[in-house]
C-alpha cells in the first residue's frame, strides 16, 4: 500500500517522540531559542522550525533540537555538523544517556 503524495506527515515510531512541554518550555526560556531543528508539523516547538529536507539552515539562529533516534535518523554528528559546525548556529540539544555510545 502506497501513501499518498501530499503534505500529510506520518509520524514513523522511535523517530518522532514528544518532548515534555516543560522540558522544552524551561530550554527555549534560558537560552533564548528561536527555531526548532529538525522537526515536523507534527512535532515542531516553536513557530519557525526546520524539516530534515530544510535546504538551508538559518545562520546564527538559536535552535532547539530533539533529534531522531530511530532506524530513519542520519546519526547526531550529521544534524550537529549542518547546525553548529557550518552555520554557526547555538543548539540546545535533547541526549539520551546511553552510556555505550561514543558521544
Amino acid at each position: 500500500m502506497s501513501r499518498p503524495t501530499s503534505s500529510i506527515e506520518y509520524p514513523t515510531i522511535k523517530d518522532q517522540y514528544e518532548t515534555p512541554s516543560h522540558v522544552w518550555r524551561y530550554a527555549v526560556d534560558k537560552f533564548n531559542l528561536n527555531r526548532d531543528a529538525n522537526a515536523s508539523s507534527l512535532n515542531a516547538v516553536l513557530p519557525a522550525y526546520d524539516t530534515p529536507a530544510t535546504e538551508s539552515v538559518t545562520p546564527g539562529a538559536r535552535y532547539w533540537l530533539n533529534p531522531a533516534y530511530g532506524t530513519r535518523c542520519g546519526g547526531l554528528e550529521a544534524v550537529l555538523s549542518r547546525y553548529v559546525w557550518q552555520a554557526g548556529c547555538a543548539v540546545v540539544a535533547l541526549l539520551p544517556t546511553l552510556l555505550h555510545t561514543s558521544w
